[in-house]
Order: C-alpha cells, then sequence, then structure tokens
C-alpha cells in the first residue's frame, strides 16, 4: 500500500515539476515560486504547491546528492488563518528536477500564518 501511495505522490509531483511556476519572491540565497494555476479549495481550506530555488547547494546531511531545489504541498485553513506543510520533496537539481533526494508525506502541525504571508494570501485570495 505504501508503494502505490507513493507512486502517486511522485508522479504529482513529477507534474509538479513541469508546471507554470510564477515567482513571488527573491532573496541572496533563494527563489520562491508558487503554482497559481493547481490552487484547490474546499471550504474554508486551500492547498498550494510551492517550490523553493536554492542559488548554492544545500548539504543533504549524508544523502549521495546535494539540494538545490524544493517542492513543497501546502494547506491553508483560511478561515483559522493557519497552515502547515503537507509533502516535502527536496532535489538535486535546479526548479524540481534531477534526483528526488528527500521525500516526506508526513504532514506538519498547523501553525497561525505571519501577517503578510504571500502564500496564504494568495491561496485563500485575501487580496
Amino acid at each position: 500500500m505504501h508503494k502505490v501511495i507513493l507512486m502517486l505522490l511522485l508522479a504529482v509531483l513529477s507534474d509538479s515539476a513541469m508546471a507554470e511556476w510564477s515567482k513571488v519572491e527573491e532573496t541572496n540565497s533563494e527563489t520562491a515560486y508558487v503554482n497559481i494555476a493547481k490552487i484547490s479549495k474546499e471550504g474554508t481550506k486551500a492547498e498550494m504547491w510551492s517550490l523553493s530555488d536554492f542559488k548554492k547547494p544545500l548539504s543533504s546531511g549524508g544523502y549521495r546528492y546535494d539540494i538545490l531545489s524544493m517542492i513543497m504541498k501546502w494547506e491553508y485553513d483560511c478561515r483559522k488563518w493557519q497552515k502547515r506543510r503537507l509533502v516535502v520533496v527536496q532535489y538535486s537539481e535546479h526548479m524540481g528536477k534531477g534526483h528526488s533526494v528527500y521525500i516526506n508525506s508526513d504532514p506538519d502541525i498547523l501553525e497561525p500564518v505571519k501577517v503578510n504571508d504571500f502564500m496564504f494570501e494568495t491561496a485563500c485570495k485575501v487580496r
């Protein structure tokens, strides 16, 4: 059963890697993107994919490849102003390409959204 879930997750992430990414922020260390076209909503909750593209490789902590990008799926509670990361996949190349260095599909704990969180505002259409 776990293999089936992992295969489905990888299929979705492969689709996400080819997606239309919109740049939302750039710092000295990374460029952040979101996939606005794939935002899904149900009731007061929204889900959205993001991509962090790193300017310098991050250590993978002993894995074979260093990390140059990371794709994450986020869940937002638009009414309660909370968020959590549902999935994270770290990649060996820029823009979600290359080898999958690390995959975690255990959801994080819900946390409060900070003021001016662009991703929250985009997913929940606060603006």
